[in-house]
């Protein structure tokens, strides 16, 4: 009977063992087996951006592998580098990103047998501040009408431009403009009349700081001149001769009196043959009237003379107004009869030998018109903020020239 009793229990412990449980020491398996398998990708993997930086969460995977995870690795160079994360931790934030700029980062769960499934999230930096003003910002007059023009914020605030605001009564009504879009025209504007245009970049934060120009319509003529005070004047100063410059406030080239050799109004100081200041003729150029053949008016315009000035300059016929566009001071001389108006910048003068004097605040233009008994100077128009007159300047000086119509 003691032998039965034995044997019985052998076969029950046997059993027992089998079955792969832990409750008798003696058996030979007592641990539950691992698997032999990677983990599945983790879950709920997200990427949310900030000002530079981005944080990532996660949840454990779906499938361990069959072994315990023992922790996360995670990326945002392709596994270049990467941060190793422990069981507990689920989330990690890089920091120190660039605004603006895409970003791919990855994460994965590592058990005994290795990383498994990598998951992916794409996200991209952005600031938290709205854009700069915009750069460039210019506004070209034309009949009617004027033309806007800008380049991007030299700063976005850190988040994508996504769009430009445009206005010409202080954001009562507003023009919106893609991104790719940098330019703008209003249209059936009064001539005479002066008109403030601001823009400004719009990103996720909002819209940014603005910039404003301002311009005057003008009613051209088909020639490019407008009438003021019975003279057919040129609406822009001249740049290389034969040519206008680009926009009615630009400076142009400077000349000395009677000679057709034009000099840059900013450095360095070159002249329209490719010369610099040092071939600057300091010599004092002769005739008592500009020459036709030494002429830089482009075709069908001339150096005004002394006359055409006086003109220009009578108060009871012409009004002036101190002011600036884009950038620029300068008179703008509006007829009191026909409402047509000019602007006159302020550009300086270009001095012996060839250097730039007074180029903010004064303006000097010269006149066809000589002074007999003084060979060494001629008439020119001269100004400020405060005076607006005509009187003599030193021919070998480089000046602006604004012609009139033949």
């Amino acid at each position: 009977m003691l032998i039965k009793r034995l044997s019985f229990r052998k076969v029950v412990v046997i059993a027992i063992c089998l079955a792969g449980t832990m409750l008798f020491s003696g058996c030979d398996n007592n641990e539950a087996p691992n698997g032999t398998e990677k983990p599945a990708a983790v879950t709920n993997f997200t990427a949310t951006a900030g000002n530079t930086q981005v944080s990532l969460t996660w949840d454990v995977p779906s499938n361990n592998g069959g072994s315990e995870i023992t922790g996360y690795e995670v990326t945002r160079d392709n596994w270049t580098n990467k941060v190793t994360k422990s069981a507990n931790e689920r989330s990690h934030t890089y920091t120190g990103l660039t605004n603006g700029t895409e970003y791919t980062f990855k994460v994965r769960a590592v058990n005994a047998n290795g990383a498994g499934v990598e998951s992916s999230a794409i996200a991209t930096p952005n600031g938290t501040e709205k854009p700069a003003a915009v750069m460039n910002f210019s506004a070209t007059a034309g009949n009617g009408q004027v033309s806007l023009t800008w380049d991007t914020p030299a700063n976005n605030g850190g988040s994508e431009i996504t769009g430009y605001e445009v206005t010409r009564d202080n954001w009562t009504n507003k023009v919106t403009k893609s991104a790719n879009e940098r330019s703008h025209t209003y249209t059936g504007l009064t001539n005479g009349t002066g008109y403030t245009f601001k823009v400004r970049a719009v990103n996720a934060n909002g819209a940014g700081v603005e910039s404003s120009a301002t311009a005057t319509p003008i009613a051209l003529s088909g020639d490019g001149w407008v009438l003021i005070n019975g003279v057919k004047w040129a609406t822009h100063n001249v740049d290389m001769p034969g040519t206008f410059v680009t926009n009615p406030e630009g400076y142009g080239m400077f000349y000395q009196w009677n000679r057709k050799l034009g000099w840059s109004s900013s450095g360095p100081i070159t002249n329209s043959n490719g010369g610099t200041h040092g071939d600057w003729d300091n010599t004092t150029p002769a005739g008592t009237e500009w020459e036709t053949a030494n002429d830089p008016s482009p075709a069908g315009f001339r150096v005004p003379t002394k006359s055409d000035f006086d003109k220009l300059i009578d108060a009871n016929r012409v009004s002036r107004e101190w002011t600036t566009i884009n950038g620029k001071k300068g008179w703008r001389l509006t007829d009191k009869n026909n409402d047509n108006s000019i602007f006159f910048p302020d550009a300086g003068y270009c001095d012996v030998p060839g250097i730039i004097n007074q180029n903010e605040g004064h303006g000097y233009y010269w006149s066809s018109t000589g002074v007999p008994e003084n060979l060494n100077i001629a008439r020119a128009l001269d100004f400020s903020f405060s005076y607006f007159d005509i009187l003599s300047n030193a021919r070998n000086r480089g000046l602006s020239v604004r012609p009139v119509a033949k």
